[in-house]
């Protein structure tokens, strides 16, 4: 399953950004920030959007990187889905 979280934004700045985006994922509105404060990496070297999860079906992360590395979270989906 694949969900979008957005932190800090308001539910019309969100959903215009949606219909904009047309991805047509659902998306958790995360207005307080709590759900980004939980995966937030440590580092502060980058940008603090957008964060990439990867969490397995027991709730563990596998995957936590603020930096765009799309053939590091597809290996990290791949290997996930061969299990």
């Amino acid at each position: 399953m694949v969900l979008l979280a957005n932190a800090g934004d308001s539910a019309g700045v969100i959903q215009t950004f949606l219909q904009q985006a047309g991805t047509g994922l659902p998306s958790l509105m995360d207005q307080q920030q709590t759900v980004y404060e939980q995966y937030r990496p440590m580092e502060e070297s980058y940008a603090p959007f957008p964060i990439h999860v990867v969490i397995d079906r027991n709730g563990t992360i596998q995957y936590l990187r603020q930096q765009y590395d799309a053939q590091a979270a597809r290996y990290s989906i791949d290997m996930l889905l061969d299990e």
